[in-house]
């Protein structure tokens, strides 16, 4: 895991290093990433996420509300990050973006959305965005050599929010309190 802190304009400390050990653990091939809602597309214009489209559908036939309730699918296109970044990119990065497939205007789960604070500590997470969006997100690797098994191991984790947060609750109980 790394705790990546990049430049940003929220006033965080920036970590120098840290962007090269992301780069160091994605070059590993873990079978899950988390990563916050404001790098996402980033991950999924690189090719880093799995398509989780049947995952989901699974999950809503068989989950209850209350294991649904904790999370939503993170939905997106290559066709899409190119409409909303291509533009604002510097142009030497703009030449290298790839002429657009009929297949990249499809909409794809790419990974799952935890908005809630404590759920994302109870997973040990804290998403540091104050201002900008602090969903944390989950997926699988692309490159991962067992999808199947990291498709399991992250539903185990995301079905298991509910106990982790009620055990997370134990331990800290004025998480909860607004002052």
């Amino acid at each position: 895991m790394a705790n990546v802190i990049s430049q940003n304009d929220e006033g965080e400390e920036v970590d120098p290093y840290a962007t090269q050990r992301a780069v160091a653990l994605i070059a590993v091939r873990p079978d899950i990433i988390a990563f916050d809602a404001m790098n996402a597309p980033v991950y999924v214009n690189s090719e880093n996420l799995s398509d989780l489209d049947a995952m989901w559908a699974k999950m809503q036939e068989t989950w209850t509300e209350e294991q649904l309730s904790h999370i939503e699918p993170y939905i997106y296109s290559k066709a899409r990050f190119y409409e909303e970044y291509a533009a604002s990119l510097p142009e030497i990065y703009q030449e290298d973006l790839e002429e657009l497939q009929p297949e990249d205007y499809i909409d794809h789960v790419y990974g799952f959305i935890i908005k809630d604070k404590i759920d994302q500590q109870s997973l040990g997470y804290t998403v540091m965005w104050k201002e900008s969006d602090s969903s944390l997100i989950i997926g699988v690797n692309l490159a991962s050599g067992q999808i199947e098994r990291a498709q399991e191991v992250l539903l185990k984790i995301l079905s298991d929010i509910p106990t982790l947060r009620s055990q997370y609750l134990e331990l800290h109980p004025y998480a909860e309190s607004t002052d």
